[in-house]
């Protein structure tokens, strides 16, 4: 089924009641704090902020930490997705080349867990060039970029599939 996420950018105050049904709560460190009042200072400080956030009703929580990866929570566990590491120029757009990497993955057939990575990949190459704005990197680098690292996980797929977001229809799994 479709799923529906919510990134709360620019961080500003939300009514965290309103957005409980969204299947993925997608804010990076500096907005979760705006949204809960919580500072995030360290992956700690992060987890208590998301399993917070969860608590209030979000079905998933994923924090984006830039170079410390992405955190995962939901109601029985919290965990750090590890991130990428790059020679890091400009990071603009960084955050919505994850939430965008990260509403397709799941799409191609990718766990939870290898569309986190992967979308933690596809914004770490975000940021290892200037460039205009809404030039982001070409999928075949980022594949290429995930064949060439070690992993016990399966390869992935290159087709493109596109995902309908909904919000306020009942959760179909």
């Amino acid at each position: 089924g479709s799923r529906c996420l919510v990134n709360p950018a620019p961080g500003q105050a939300a009514d965290l009641a309103a957005l409980a049904g969204a299947d993925y709560f997608i804010p990076h460190e500096t907005e979760a704090e705006t949204i809960t009042g919580m500072p995030i200072g360290s992956v700690e400080d992060a987890k208590a902020c998301a399993t917070h956030l969860v608590a209030q009703g979000m079905r998933r929580v994923i924090i984006t930490l830039g170079e410390k990866g992405a955190l995962l929570a939901h109601d029985t566990s919290v965990e750090l997705i590890e991130p990428f590491r790059v020679a890091t120029k400009d990071t603009t757009g960084a955050g919505d080349a994850f939430v965008g990497s990260f509403a397709v993955f799941p799409g191609q057939g990718l766990s939870e867990r290898d569309a986190i990575a992967r979308a933690n990949l596809y914004a770490a190459l975000s940021t290892t060039s200037v460039r205009p704005p809404n030039a982001f990197v070409i999928r075949h680098r980022t594949d290429a970029k995930s064949r060439a690292r070690p992993t016990r996980r399966r390869r992935f797929h290159s087709q493109t599939t596109h995902i309908a977001h909904r919000c306020h229809a009942p959760h179909q799994p």
